[in-house]
């Protein structure tokens, strides 16, 4: 009998499908899940933690209001942008 490795959900194929073409347009963004406390971060790509110098283990599980981001020399209209 074959092994079954598990179920191709949905909502990975979506993401996936995201992640895919927003890389191929060398944007540079994170996903969340809006399900988890915290709206909590579940993907960022490479453009976006070079952006901000973090790593990815840095950003991942982070609340999506990127508060990771704000010190206390972060300008308004820079938070108005983000």
């Amino acid at each position: 009998m074959p092994v079954r490795r598990g179920h191709v959900a949905l909502q990975n194929t979506y993401l996936d499908t995201i992640i895919r073409k927003f890389d191929e347009q060398n944007r540079k963004f994170l996903i969340a899940n809006a399900q988890m406390k915290n709206c909590g971060i579940i993907y960022c790509n490479e453009g976006f933690c070079q952006m901000f110098g973090f790593t990815r283990a840095e950003i991942m599980q982070q609340s999506c209001t990127c508060q990771f981001l704000v010190g206390p020399g972060t300008m308004k209209s820079a938070l108005a942008q983000l």
